[in-house]
């Protein structure tokens, strides 16, 4: 079952939004992991098994690298232009169903109309 921590490139409501629909989700600014290094971030995700919500295309280079202990990554690719209600309301229409998934060492981009994913190779 998925776990999201959301990163701070996201909105602040997010997390509330998720768990208004009863998805256990974390924001990392409420942790005290804001403006902390990614690795840091990766680690929280790993060791609490959270899989990671964020922008931030680094991310995606650490499903390749990481060990099968990596809960996953969603990367989430909208334009500038797409307003902040928008980008929540398509977030918790995809990541609520997935929360029963087990996202272990995969890879899903969220982009307007569509989600890909990709499992790593082992």
């Amino acid at each position: 079952m998925a776990h999201f921590l959301v990163d701070e490139d996201l909105s602040r409501k997010l997390a509330p939004t998720l768990r208004a629909l009863g998805v256990q989700a974390e924001d990392v600014r409420d942790l005290g992991l804001a403006a902390t290094a990614d690795d840091v971030i990766l680690e929280y995700a790993i060791t609490h098994r959270r899989t990671l919500v964020t922008a931030d295309i680094q991310f995606a280079n650490t499903i390749e690298i990481a060990d099968s202990r990596h809960p996953g990554v969603v990367l989430v690719r909208y334009p500038s232009e797409v307003s902040v209600r928008r980008i929540n309301e398509e977030l918790a229409s995809v990541l609520a169903p997935m929360a029963g998934d087990e996202l272990t060492s995969q890879l899903v981009v969220l982009e307007p109309g569509g989600v890909r994913t990709r499992r790593r190779l082992t």
